[in-house]
């Protein structure tokens, strides 16, 4: 076989497949970072990461990973979102902003510092359209923020 190079026909020599490897992985590459740059729709949600893989109805994100929707801002170092059952699991340090509205804060134990109630053991945080549940959060009513670090159970209504 022969193909045509700088200076005519030539016959395909061994270096040859190794330059269209070359392009094939360099390709890949730029085709992953696009992909993994570019913000996921999923419904009324907008899904970002560094990394993004989806197995099932399930996104998993990591890596500055954010969930947004109308109301609501998820961001986790990683989420496995479900589009299906509209759950959320959010792992190490989690910030969720929500919509102005009333909540409802229950936990084992509850301590309040000026805005900041700090919930552990068993804590839950419910409002109209979420139900979060962690061993621990921060909840600040000034902001409307809570954080937390380890996992963050979330089920939109």
């Amino acid at each position: 076989m022969f193909y045509q190079s700088e200076v005519g026909f030539a016959p395909i020599n061994e270096l040859e497949p190794i330059r269209v490897m070359k392009l094939v992985v360099l390709t890949s590459c730029v085709a992953f970072l696009a992909v993994a740059q570019t913000p996921l729709r999923s419904g009324d949600f907008d899904l970002t990461a560094d990394q993004q893989e989806k197995t099932g109805a399930v996104v998993h994100l990591s890596g500055h990973a954010a969930v947004r929707t109308a109301g609501l801002l998820l961001e986790a170092d990683a989420i496995d979102f479900n589009g299906d059952t509209r759950t959320m699991l959010a792992r190490g340090k989690v910030t969720v902003s929500v919509q102005p509205g009333d909540f409802d804060l229950n936990a084992d134990m509850q301590e309040r510092t000026g805005a900041v109630v700090h919930l552990s053991g068993r804590a839950a945080v419910r409002t109209a359209g979420l139900l979060l549940e962690a061993d621990a959060v921060d909840f600040n009513g000034d902001t409307r923020t809570i954080v937390s670090s380890g996992e963050v159970h979330i089920q939109l209504n």
